[in-house]
Formats: C-alpha cells, structure tokens, sequence
C-alpha cells in the first residue's frame, strides 16, 4: 500500500512544479496595462498641476488688498492658506480656476473696493467650506 502512494505522491508533486513552471512563465510575459513611465508621467503631471495651483492661491491671497479684506473679516491669510492647502488635488484646481479670472481685476484696481470685498470674501468661503467638506468626509 505504501508503494503505491509513493507514486502518486511523486505524480502530484511533479504535476504541480509543472504547472507552477508554466504558470509563471506565462506572467512572465503579461504586459502591464500602464507602463511605468506612463505612471511616473502621469504623477509628474499632476505634481506640476498641483504646484501651478498652489502658486495661483498663495499668491492671491497674499495681495495687499486681499489680505487687508481678510484681517477686517477676523481671517488670517496664513491660516487660509495652511488650511487650503490640505484640499484634494481636483478641490485645489476648482478653487484655482475660481481665483484666476478675478486675479487679474484686483490687481488692476478695475473692480470697486465693495466689489473686491464681496469677491474676496466668497473665495474664502469657497476656501473654508471646501476644507470643512474635506474635514468631515
């Protein structure tokens, strides 16, 4: 009885190294669907993109004007900033694409001091509610 086990258990145990063998050599040749520099562009990409938008919002919110308008409202720019900041890349770009059309009116000094304030403090609420959203998600 113990010699016929034996052959069956040598049978199995050589059925599995082949099929192991085989299994691997075929991952082997499976192709990723995204290669990796396609994944290292893709990250890049989105770092740039990022920073871009940081820089959008930094630099708005350390204006002179801006920043008068929110130390009268009791905010800190800092503070908004640092804040902002913590958004996701997709809330950091809608908050961006927000600020760039008005950018350029504040630094003009086409817009009235009343309408500066009412723009600012709505991208602030933006800025704020975006990252009470975030905090209790």
């Amino acid at each position: 009885m113990e010699t016929k086990e034996r052959p069956i258990y040598y049978r199995s145990v050589a059925m599995i190294a082949v099929v192991l063998t085989l299994s691997s050599s075929q991952a082997a040749e499976v192709k990723h669907v995204v290669g990796i520099t396609e994944y290292h562009a893709a990250i890049v990409d989105s770092r740039v993109a990022r920073g871009a938008n940081e820089a959008v919002i930094e630099r708005f919110f350390s204006e002179p004007k801006v920043n008068a308008v929110l130390a009268s409202s009791g905010f800190s720019s800092e503070r908004l900033i640092a804040h902002v900041m913590t958004l996701s890349d997709a809330d950091l770009a809608r908050l961006a694409g927000k600020i760039r059309p008005v950018e350029a009116d504040v630094r003009a000094g086409e817009l009235k001091d009343a309408q500066v304030t009412l723009i600012i403090m709505a991208v602030a609420a933006f800025a704020f509610l975006s990252v009470l959203v975030l905090a209790f998600k």
